[in-house]
């Protein structure tokens, strides 16, 4: 969930503000522990000292299936950053979620060679609980739970998420300093918080790209204590 890197946090500004690219040494070496916790969103859970940077890769939205779940995760987000701290992963976007199974024409279900998507939520979508499986081809996702169903997921919408977060002193940044990086997304995203992947893969199935648009990456930065209040 985190990174133990301690280094001085850049300067963050409201958007669109790009961030300064912070140096590193070249033979730095990333050291990391790991503790198992099933516990990340039903219960407070805080190391000291808190880190520079916390991240989650294609995790977020397994809390959405309530908000008391997402919002305990946030806090313990938060909770576990240092001030000017660093929050970044990567969460399916709802929206795109739901327009994929539309596109389809076979609602609710898109099944192609490389992704499957079913809806399971009744009714007209909902910030938190509404779920939906998910298989991509040669991933986790496509065995989980054996058969054709894939992993159970949750919708996330990005404002729900941004609001969620700056609830939890999490605030987005926009601009990220990495030229590379910002090439292998969405240039219509550019500024935005939410970024989604533009993949390229030539010479594989179409549906393979369709299932790598769902998803988008996102950067927040952990409020500095005013310390004049």
């Amino acid at each position: 969930m985190r990174s133990g890197a301690r280094g001085a946090a850049a300067t963050h500004q409201p958007l669109p503000r790009p961030l300064p690219t912070p140096p590193r040494p070249p033979d730095s070496a990333l050291t990391a522990e790991f503790e198992v916790c099933d516990s990340l969103g039903t219960a407070p859970f805080a190391r000291a000292p808190p880190f520079s940077a916390v991240s989650c890769m294609f995790a977020v939205h397994y809390f959405f299936a309530t908000e008391a779940a997402a919002s305990r995760f946030l806090a313990n987000v938060a909770a576990n950053l240092e001030p000017g701290g660093f929050f970044f992963g990567t969460v399916p976007s709802g929206k795109r979620v739901m327009a994929a199974i539309k596109a389809g024409g076979a609602w609710p279900l898109l099944a192609t060679r490389a992704l499957r998507l079913e809806a399971h939520w009744a009714g007209a979508p909902k910030p938190f609980g509404c779920g939906y499986s998910c298989a991509i081809g040669d991933t986790v996702t496509a065995a989980a739970g054996g058969g054709d169903g894939g992993s159970f997921e949750y919708l996330v919408f990005f404002s729900a998420f941004a609001a969620l977060a700056a609830s939890h002193g999490l605030d987005p940044v926009g601009r990220w300093p990495n030229p590379a990086l910002e090439r292998l997304l969405d240039p219509g995203d550019e500024g935005a918080a939410f970024k989604h992947f533009a993949p390229h893969f030539p010479g594989a199935d179409p549906s393979l790209e369709r299932a790598s648009e769902l998803f988008a990456a996102f950067v927040f930065r952990k409020r500095e204590v005013n310390k004049a209040e």
